[in-house]
């Protein structure tokens, strides 16, 4: 590989916490970010410019092509904005969660199993998507992986650890893939990702790389914000759905109309927020769907507990899987990045989402009264 040298072992790994304080710590990041997709029959590259607030939803990113701006994100803590510049179109958007954030987790996930000599397990912690489409899928959650620290090796003239994560030899599959990760020995970002995949009808093999990065680069006012162009046609997603954030439980409970759980989560899980969505339905005037949700999250972990006045009446498809809930029916669903769980209570409905087992996410589930 280009401008990359052999691997040395000097030194070891931090401990997890150490790279999530030391990376969330920083101010920002701008880099050229590169993705490189090649398959069976071609290769697709793309090229942006991105500023990046560790910690934050806060995120600048301008795709090129030939030199020239094509499309423009930019994403703060309550909303997103994606603009076309050939269509004029603008969508606007409230999801903030980025890739990166999640990609970045796994890392320090893969990072803890290491430390504490975990080298060979099934997993079950998230395994996130490359990008849109290139990953993992719901039925590598119970193969055997197997994970190792390769050393440090140098990467666009930084010093970068080296660390693998990939299916193990001994796996009875036709698909095996195998990620690597090389993250910045000093600040703790991913400069490089490179991910394949190879089963029985074709090899994939895609990379995501980090090029002339500056640390806490001075930016500009309202970078974080955005106007649409007069002329550019706004679409918003979500636009019937008022959401508000809470600090506290506490808070939430008094805010909703609904009862907010009370979930018994793992010791290593802290309350970070809670939401309430109010979704107004078309055409009908009078009904309204709540939701309010708990996010729990950890150095490593985010788990979800949510509940909703609607209630459903399924039977489990495919790769889903009957589980009971206290004496009622529940559907667990592995995802690709976490589980699932869900449940149905009289008038209410509620779900249990992230990255645990299916056993963790049912004792979870259990705790909460309907």
């Amino acid at each position: 590989m280009a401008g990359c040298a052999e691997p040395s072992n000097d030194g070891g790994l931090p401990e997890s916490d150490e790279i999530a304080e030391t990376y969330e710590s920083l101010d920002a990041y701008n880099a050229t970010y590169v993705t490189n997709i090649s398959v069976d029959n071609g290769t697709a590259v793309r090229t942006s410019e991105i500023v990046i607030r560790p910690g934050t939803s806060e995120r600048y990113e301008r795709t090129l092509s030939n030199g020239s701006t094509q499309t423009v994100r930019v994403s703060n803590e309550s909303v997103t904005w994606d603009y076309n510049l050939s269509s004029q179109t603008v969508v606007r958007g409230f999801d903030t969660t980025t890739r990166r954030q999640e990609q970045h987790r796994q890392v320090r996930r893969v990072v803890a199993r290491i430390n504490n000599d975990e080298k060979s397990l099934t997993p079950v912690f998230p395994l996130i998507p490359l990008t849109s489409g290139v990953g993992p899928d719901a039925s590598d959650l119970s193969i055997s992986t197997t994970v190792s620290y390769e050393g440090t090796q140098t990467i666009s003239d930084r010093e970068a650890h080296v660390i693998t994560l990939g299916t193990a030899n001994d796996t009875q599959t036709e698909r095996t893939w195998e990620w690597t990760y090389y993250l910045d020995t000093q600040q703790f970002v991913l400069l490089e990702t490179e991910f394949s995949l190879t089963t029985a009808d074709e090899q994939v093999e895609a990379s995501q790389r980090l090029r002339n990065v500056t640390f806490n680069p001075g930016l500009p006012d309202g970078l974080f914000e955005f106007t649409p162009p007069a002329d550019a046609e706004v679409r918003n997603i979500g636009s019937n759905v008022e959401r508000q954030r809470y600090e506290s439980r506490e808070e939430l409970g008094a805010a909703a109309d609904i009862e907010v759980p009370d979930p018994d989560v793992p010791a290593t899980l802290k309350f970070d927020e809670g939401r309430r969505e109010v979704r107004f339905s078309p055409g009908y005037a009078m009904r309204t769907t709540e939701e309010v949700t708990l996010r729990y999250t950890s150095d490593l972990a985010a788990l979800t507990v949510s509940k909703q006045n609607l209630t459903f009446d399924r039977e489990p498809v495919g790769a889903q899987q009957a589980v009971e809930i206290n004496n009622g029916s529940g559907i667990f669903t592995p995802l690709i990045g976490e589980n699932m769980v869900q449940w149905r209570c009289s008038n209410t409905s509620q779900t249990v989402r992230g990255p645990l087992s299916k056993q963790q996410l049912v004792s979870i589930a259990a705790s909460i009264e309907c």
